[in-house]
């Protein structure tokens, strides 16, 4: 029986179980991975000390600050994967992308995928403007600042519910654990990958 070439997500999800796993490859290194999930931890823990626990707020900004910092210093000199381009894009493959996505026919990406990408560098903006509106509200308490301080709070935390439904829906949609390829860095290959940059395949 011919393989169909529909867009539907149900024609999607009968390729993906017909085609044939062939490897995997690496593609988050051990420090990105350490860092999201610090940054994830130190993200809870500020979210839900602010009212409650000021030190511990106060500490796990530091720690945020600190991470946001080596993140962005890895991407320099660290990996592939690690590298500012890998997740950015012109606007004009992001709206394809989001294009192809509404019509059910957007292809797995080995890294970040257009849209994605664009999340990711929103989310790291958002971050960093918490993170220095909180640190300005240590040396005066201004309520204007805070009231900047906790709009950036929400809008971020709003981009990290965001996030985790795309890690969901992607999940869902192409047949694959990303929750686990974030923790051990790999993303299996199957026969008919189309991404859209290589690396090296390991059996």
């Amino acid at each position: 029986m011919p393989e169909t070439t529909s867009t539907n997500i149900t024609c999607l999800y009968h390729r993906h179980v017909r085609a044939r796993v062939i490897g995997y490859v690496y593609v988050w290194d051990p420090l990105v991975r350490i860092i999201h999930g610090a940054m994830t931890l130190a993200l809870l823990a500020a979210y839900f000390s602010s009212q409650h626990a000021p030190a511990l707020h106060r500490w796990s900004g530091y720690a945020l600050a600190f991470l946001v910092i080596s993140r962005l210093l890895w991407g320099l000199v660290g990996s592939l994967s690690a590298h500012p381009g890998e997740y950015v894009h012109t606007r004009a493959t992001i709206a394809q992308h989001l294009k192809d996505i509404l019509a059910s026919r957007d292809k797995r990406c080995l890294g970040h995928s257009p849209v994605g990408g664009a999340l990711h560098i929103l989310l790291l903006t958002f971050l960093c403007c918490t993170v220095m509106s909180g640190a300005g509200l240590s040396l005066s308490a201004h309520p204007f600042l805070s009231g900047i301080h906790t709009f950036l709070a929400e809008g971020t935390a709003a981009l990290v519910l965001l996030h985790l439904a795309a890690v969901l829906i992607r999940s869902l949609r192409h047949r694959e654990n990303l929750i686990a390829s974030i923790l051990h860095g790999r993303k299996v290959v199957r026969s008919d990958d189309a991404f859209f940059h290589d690396d090296t395949l390991h059996k």
